[in-house]
């Protein structure tokens, strides 16, 4: 999944009210979502420490780096991600666990 694609998928699930997401978008895939009085803002859970850490913490997900150099993300029961680059494996992990919950409502 790219940076858009990945963006697009967290903004989805945490703006359900957003009336546009992804209409335009930068070139390292930050997404616009705009709500119904006009305004609205660019996220990027995938560059943006700003954008993704509130969420990993609001939703408890934790990581660490293992022996072999990887960041592992983790949240819930039994959901972890793997990764080289620790933004992208908390914002994996964050779309994994905001789909969880999601389907557990």
């Amino acid at each position: 999944m790219d940076n858009y694609n990945l963006n697009r998928a967290i903004a989805e699930l945490v703006y359900p009210n957003a009336i546009e997401i992804g209409a335009t978008t930068t070139s390292l895939g930050a997404i616009f979502v705009g709500f119904d009085n006009f305004t609205g803002d660019y996220v990027d859970y995938c560059h943006n420490w700003n954008d993704l850490m509130p969420l990993v913490i609001e939703h408890g997900i934790g990581f660490y780096k293992n022996v072999k150099g990887l960041y592992c993300a983790y949240g819930l029961s039994m959901i972890q991600v793997f990764n080289q680059d620790p933004q992208r494996a908390l914002a994996e992990c964050l779309l994994l666990v905001l789909q969880s919950k999601r389907n557990n409502q």
